[in-house]
């Protein structure tokens, strides 16, 4: 549950900044003819052999690294291809290129595990945020510029377009904005009030002036970033009734769809704050009747919504393995896919916007038509699932976080 890069660059830009929206005895011995040992080694070296062989494991990775000593939950890809950022359990976050896998800088100094990382939009800054609440800011010459301390992180994102707007949600339920100057080491900053509960995710409207944030109780609330203000927060009968999961936006700033832990993704429209659909997903379950009350019915978490503008329809992804492709215009389902387990990540290819990569968590990332439906191909490589993965602008290649303790680079498609 712990976003999209940049969008276009427009003269909204300064206007945004101005403003501040802006992973044994001798007797006992048996005597053994050499015809019996030589049976017995070549018995043992066939069963050692196929032993061997059911247990390899395919690495169709272009490179992989390997400087984590714990699971690795995060990761980014810097917009050039140039760079990667990855966090794990270990405490620590590494900046370190694609190309060779060498280190640029090492990020310390946190005091939990790094659950979140992100390059801004330029490439030009990085940002670390560790669960406990430390995020910290580095240049990339591995200059630290700044460091914050916030209550438990869930989620951490650099404005889409002011390359010095920082945002970040907490536990407590509130959010942060910090404009840096860079030149000068000095910040403003402003907060998002809270309303008693989790924060757990955001997404920045592509027109930069709004966010939409999820919370534990299933409301969602879109903010205007510049007065820092709800301007409509779905609460209400057509709302999640537990936990926002993941959260995507159109580009045209209108369509906004949500995914949550009660088998339903929604899609609601920005302007009016209205629930224009609901899907149910997944596993042919029951829902959350209340997200306040236990229940032991087996619930299918929609763990990640992805919307596509080109075929104008929306992908869901479950914690039971169900992939879902919707059609937004009739609200209908086209196509049920299956992952062989849990899906963690959803991501829509740029160039071929038919293609849609899923992560699972058998450590595979498998390719679907979006038209048909069909499995088209997969990357193999991890042991252990992928908690994150980011592919690139220009759909050549994708990035992963496992909790087998690496990072890998996969070309696409």
């Amino acid at each position: 549950m712990i976003n999209d890069a940049s969008r276009l660059m427009d003269d909204n830009t300064d206007d945004i900044d101005d403003n501040f929206i802006d992973d044994t005895p001798d007797d006992d011995i048996e005597i053994i003819e050499s015809e019996d040992i030589d049976g017995l080694n070549s018995s043992d070296e066939e069963a050692h052999n196929d032993n061997e062989e059911a247990t390899a494991v395919v690495d169709e990775s272009v490179n992989s690294f390997a400087g984590h000593q714990k699971a690795v939950l995060c990761c980014d890809l810097s917009s050039d291809n140039a760079y990667v950022v990855s966090g794990g359990e270990d405490d620590m976050a590494f900046v370190w290129r694609t190309q060779d896998m060498s280190v640029v800088f090492d990020v310390n100094g946190h005091k939990d595990s790094v659950v979140c990382v992100e390059f801004n939009a330029n490439n030009s800054l990085v940002a670390t945020a560790d669960m406990s609440g430390l995020i910290q800011v580095y240049d990339m010459t591995g200059a630290k510029l700044f460091d914050f301390e916030v209550d438990e992180i869930n989620w951490m994102l650099w404005h889409p377009m002011a390359n010095n707007i920082l945002l970040a949600g907490t536990s407590a339920g509130d959010a942060w904005m910090w404009k840096l100057v860079t030149t000068s080491l000095t910040f403003e900053c402003k907060t998002f009030q809270s309303f008693g509960k989790s924060n757990v995710t955001a997404k920045c409207l592509p027109d930069g002036k709004r966010i939409v944030m999820g919370y534990d109780d299933g409301v969602v609330r879109i903010w205007d970033l510049k007065n820092v203000n709800v301007i409509h927060a779905i609460s209400d009968l057509t709302a999640h009734t537990a936990t926002i999961t993941s959260l995507d936006c159109m580009p045209d700033n209108i369509l906004i769809a949500s995914a949550s832990v009660d088998s339903t993704a929604k899609l609601i429209n920005s302007q009016t704050g209205k629930v224009v659909a609901t899907f149910q997903c997944g596993a042919d379950v029951a829902p959350v009747a209340d997200a306040a009350e236990d229940t032991e019915e087996l619930v299918d978490s929609v763990e990640c919504v992805r919307l596509n503008s080109s075929l104008s329809v929306l992908a869901t992804g479950t914690v039971e393995g169900s992939i879902d492709i919707w059609d937004i215009s009739t609200q209908i389902k086209r196509h049920s896919c299956k992952h062989s387990s849990g899906v963690s990540k959803l991501s829509w290819d740029t160039n071929s916007p038919h293609i849609l990569y899923t992560a699972g968590l058998d450590g595979i990332i498998n390719i679907y038509d979006g038209r048909s439906g069909q499995l088209v191909g997969n990357k193999k490589g991890h042991l252990d699932q992928i908690l994150d993965m980011k592919i690139s602008k220009d759909s050549t290649i994708a990035v992963t976080a496992s909790e087998d303790n690496c990072c890998k680079i996969f070309s696409l498609p």
